[in-house]
């Protein structure tokens, strides 16, 4: 999707005083040049690049909880270049096109990943951004039973950074990328990769039959002895004493999992009446060090970066597990964050001992932010609160049957995304009244500030286009995304408890972008920018030409200009 700056003006969804983005034209690059070896301009190349994402990190976080990192994410904020106004500029602001998009250099538009999951019109079932039926799940530690599952990138429809890498470099990249979650871990890599991992319950580090063959031994050795046995019993306390803490720690509206309450300390094992145990590891900031302490591993046996470039990717779930139950204020957040920031130092410190200071670069962003809790908001005589899809497709289906007869007109609603059944939406273009009734109906649903119908999404722009219909382009897939789409009130979230994001609104769309390392010049940086500028400048430093990129080269931030012939 190509749309002019000029004639999207400026995408502005600030809400209580948060930022804006200007639109941006996607740019074709020009064609890949030729195989490229390391040995030229080996000096100016770095030999590793590190890409860091942390899942549902909000911007704000740095100037609200910032002051008391002390380690790696204070590291990369005070010696790295800070992208102080950066942020998404499209609508479905979710886990999976967030990877995807950051990963690429274009949005979701032209990389074909929406939400994490949509609702596939061909076969009829809910399909996800990672799903493959012919691959079959790796696990590298024994349990009761097998993983299951097959996931790849095949769904994703353009090159990673670290696909074009294995295609234009010789000798050709190491590509490693892990996170809890496949969608994370894959997008991250790409199509292929020499060890791509996220961590399923029956098999501890996971991958598939898409990016490997058998197991990998040295992750088979190293899920032998982690998590740690201190990791996996005890409890989660705080790292710091209460008062360094703000807020209350037993915020309105908070969801922990079952088995917790909202107040610290949480246990990380709990018997249940059955006589089960309940793990609850996986929620806990210990399952990010587990994700640091593999990438340790990684660098080591693979021995990353010390002959030629290769490429290292971790995405840090934790603050999106413990944001959704806890949400952006509460303790929990804050203590992810302090521990979170360690287990980065601990990284980059070995990267310093393993690598070499100034012989790698790092990038660090994230993929979406979050809502606050809407009771919270609510507490403080705000207008929030939840928006409940579940009854919207019988009430369509009731007045759509009273004018047409008697049918299933819907066939799903997705999060903000609502389907219809083959052929009802273009009988629907052809029929105001009861185009105009949907819409009607869709927009009375308590906490839905506005309904847009495809047709005005993939209408020619203009200079006075509502904001959200030009989020709305950049995230639109056509045959992936739904026939039309509410937009949520500010505040209000699509979810029944806790909290959870993928609005337009800035809480959701504003994100760190941080560089470090080799080529970069630290300091402050003001003016647009999205993750999508992240690859570009990635590419530039590595001396590659990504086919396509809707970003640019962060030129302002990079120490020595690029290679005459970079895009």
């Amino acid at each position: 999707m190509r749309v002019s700056a000029a004639a999207l003006g400026v995408l502005v969804l600030s809400v209580a005083g948060t930022g804006t983005l200007a639109g941006r034209d996607g740019r074709q690059a020009p064609p890949a040049p030729a195989r490229a070896t390391t040995t030229a301009n080996a000096t100016e190349r770095p030999r590793l690049i590190v890409f860091l994402s942390v899942d549902q990190f909000r911007r704000d976080y740095i100037g609200r909880y910032g002051a008391r990192w002390t380690s790696g994410l204070a590291r990369l904020l005070k010696d790295g270049a800070v992208f102080d106004e950066a942020a998404y500029p499209y609508f479905h602001t979710i886990t999976c096109p967030g990877h995807a998009t950051m990963s690429t250099g274009v949005y979701p538009a032209t990389h074909g990943v929406p939400p994490n999951t949509w609702w596939d019109r061909t076969s009829g079932r809910d399909l996800t951004c990672t799903d493959e039926p012919g691959a079959k799940a790796i696990g590298h530690r024994a349990g009761p039973k097998a993983p299951t599952g097959g996931h790849s990138a095949h769904l994703l429809r353009v090159p990673t950074l670290a696909d074009v890498l294995r295609e234009q470099l010789t000798p050709t990249p190491r590509v490693v990328s892990m996170s809890i979650k496949p969608r994370a871990a894959i997008m991250l890599a790409g199509h292929a990769g020499d060890v791509v991992l996220w961590y399923t319950p029956e098999g501890g580090p996971t991958t598939s039959t898409a990016y490997a063959g058998s197991p990998i031994p040295f992750i088979r050795k190293f899920a032998q002895s982690n998590p740690t046995p201190s990791e996996l019993t005890g409890q989660w306390k705080k790292l710091l004493p209460d008062d360094a803490y703000q807020n209350e720690d037993d915020g309105p509206g908070e969801h922990p999992p079952d088995g917790w309450t909202s107040t610290f300390p949480h246990p990380l094992t709990q018997t249940r009446t059955d006589g089960t145990v309940m793990s609850y590891w996986q929620s806990t900031p210990a399952a990010d060090a587990f994700l640091a302490h593999m990438a340790m591993a990684a660098v080591d046996e693979m021995k990353l970066g010390s002959e030629h470039l290769d490429y290292l990717a971790v995405s840090f779930s934790e603050v999106d597990t413990t944001g959704h139950g806890f949400g952006p204020d509460s303790h929990e957040i804050q203590d992810v964050l302090l521990r979170l920031d360690r287990s980065i130092g601990e990284l980059l410190d070995h990267l310093d001992a393993k690598v070499g200071k100034g012989r790698y670069v790092v990038a660090l962003t994230g993929d979406h932010g979050v809502a606050p809790l809407p009771e919270r908001r609510k507490s403080q005589g705000e207008d929030a609160g939840r928006v409940n899809v579940k009854p919207l497709a019988v009430e369509l289906d009731a007045a759509l049957s009273a004018r047409w007869g008697k049918g299933t007109y819907v066939s799903r609603i997705l999060y903000t995304d609502i389907y219809f059944a083959p052929g009802i939406y273009a009988r629907l273009e052809k029929d105001a009244a009861a185009m105009a009734e949907v819409i009607g109906i869709v927009e009375r649903t308590p906490g839905v500030a506005k309904a847009f119908r495809t047709d005005q999404v993939v209408a020619a722009p203009t200079p006075n286009d509502d904001p959200t219909l030009v989020a709305l382009r950049y995230s639109r897939v056509p045959d992936r995304t739904g026939d039309i789409f509410l937009v949520p009130r500010p505040f209000w979230v699509v979810t029944a408890a806790g909290t959870t994001h993928g609005s337009p609104y800035a809480y959701d769309r504003e994100v760190p972008v941080l560089l470090f390392g080799a080529g970069i010049k630290g300091g402050h940086y003001g003016g647009a920018v999205s993750p999508v500028d992240i690859v570009p400048t990635l590419a530039a430093l590595a001396g590659v030409h990504m086919p396509k990129t809707d970003g640019r080269v962060l030129r302002e931030a990079l120490s020595t200009p690029p290679n005459a012939t970079t895009p």
